[in-house]
């Protein structure tokens, strides 16, 4: 059973886009982005991190499906971590605590929005390869979580995984957003630049939600490539989101609310 083919699948799951890649292990260096998603006509890399819920609480639409001019909940991720996020002022955090139907929890509703991204990547694989040879070849999937986040908030996110069907939660694994972007950018950047020992590199991650970092230094190139963490990532609350929020007070304060 060790030697058996596996799928890998990554999630990436972000605070306002997020994305599913897969390879199978026996041709491991090709790499499938998921680009069709329903709701829209078009490819797109992402899938917007967004839900919406009926009056009795049921999941309605999510990402693209959902219209400009319905509520929905977006930000949710945030919510995973309250340590840093239950006090935040931002108004779109507290659209979203005010949307979060009265049943539900923030790690619910993350289960209910990676259940649907499951289902989505479930139907991308069977068109790929086949139902019957999903049915049969275990597949392993891998999470993003930000560098900054504390062991509470890394076991809401695997609560939520497991209740969305990605498995049991020991065998699901997490990986810092920062330490993703390293290890592809090891493969498929970096890797060719003739590297040598004791160099070493910053990947910055400038997300919608938060920006991560993490440094690595070279340890070995021979037989392979083996880095090593410089200090331990590192991040905080100033993605492009908050931009987009201040911007936004900004020209309210100087034309008015309307």
């Amino acid at each position: 059973m060790a030697s058996q083919h596996r799928l890998k699948v990554g999630i990436d799951f972000g605070t306002t886009y997020s994305g599913v890649s897969w390879a199978h292990t026996g041709n491991p260096k090709e790499v499938f982005l998921i680009r069709e998603w329903p709701g829209v006509n078009r490819t797109s890399d992402k899938v917007p991190s967004e839900i919406s819920y009926t009056s009795t609480g049921e999941v309605h639409k999510w990402g693209f499906e959902i219209k400009p001019s319905v509520a929905r909940l977006k930000w949710f991720k945030l919510l995973l971590d309250p340590t840093k996020y239950a006090s935040n002022t931002s108004s779109t955090i507290a659209r979203t605590k005010a949307l979060i139907p009265s049943s539900k929890r923030p790690v619910n509703v993350v289960a209910d929005y990676l259940s649907c991204l499951k289902k989505h990547t479930t139907k991308a694989l069977e068109r790929a390869y086949g139902k019957a040879f999903v049915d049969v070849t275990p597949v392993d999937y891998c999470l993003t979580v930000p560098a900054i986040w504390n062991d509470a908030a890394k076991a809401l996110t695997l609560q939520a995984a497991e209740s969305a069907g990605f498995g049991m939660r020991h065998t699901i694994r997490l990986i810092s957003e920062p330490e993703a972007a390293a290890a592809w950018s090891l493969m498929k950047d970096i890797q060719p630049n003739n590297l040598k020992v004791n160099d070493t590199f910053v990947v910055v991650d400038c997300g919608g939600g938060t920006v991560d970092l993490i440094s690595y230094k070279v340890v070995a190139v021979d037989p392979s490539l083996d880095v090593e963490e410089c200090a331990v990532g590192a991040g905080a609350l100033c993605g492009s989101t908050k931009l987009n929020e201040r911007f936004e007070d900004l020209v309210k304060s100087r034309i008015g609310q309307k």
